[in-house]
């Protein structure tokens, strides 16, 4: 009888283990929006450091960075102040999306999802090369570490993402 109860104990402990670790855990689709923000904010903060990009960095007629292509805003003068303020502004968004795909690359480990992991692993080491690179002030280098990171995201996407009339459905 004693030992029913301590068995029937420890699976209750465990169990509660795991579902208060799971509780505390980001809901993936929540990551998933975090990424996509602040990988939008990288593309244009190392737009402004006039990185070459997938397309040249387009000037306007006044020497200013255009940050949104298609509405062709300008930015300001390309000065070594706004090189130095947007390469700031992408080290911090590189190290957000470092530690944003460390949490998609736990997601898909929980899933042994071997591909999707060897995916997410690739993303957060090309946002530390990011990093590195800015830092160094090779901000063309930091522009193709970005290109892998995005194709990585473009693969996992293709993989393990189905659209639904809901939303996505994310296949293991």
């Amino acid at each position: 009888m004693n030992r029913h109860f301590v068995l029937g104990m420890i699976v209750v402990a465990g169990l509660l283990t795991s579902l208060t670790t799971f509780a505390q855990q980001r809901p993936y689709d929540q990551i998933m929006k975090d990424i996509g923000a602040t990988s939008e904010s990288l593309r244009t903060n190392l737009d402004g450091t006039g990185a070459r990009s997938l397309e040249p960095v387009r000037l306007d007629e006044r020497g200013g960075i255009l940050r949104n292509r298609a509405a062709r805003r300008p930015i300001g003068p390309v000065t070594e102040e706004s090189i130095q303020a947007s390469a700031a502004a992408a080290v911090e968004d590189a190290t957000k999306l470092e530690g944003l795909f460390r949490e998609i690359e736990q997601f898909w480990t929980s899933l042994n999802t071997q591909d999707a992991v060897t995916l997410a692993k690739t993303s957060h080491e090309s946002a530390a090369t990011i990093v590195e690179k800015i830092e160094g002030n090779d901000f063309d280098a930091a522009q193709i570490a970005f290109r892998d990171v995005q194709q990585a995201c473009i693969h996992c996407h293709f993989t393990h993402r189905e659209r639904t009339i809901d939303g996505f459905f994310i296949r293991p």
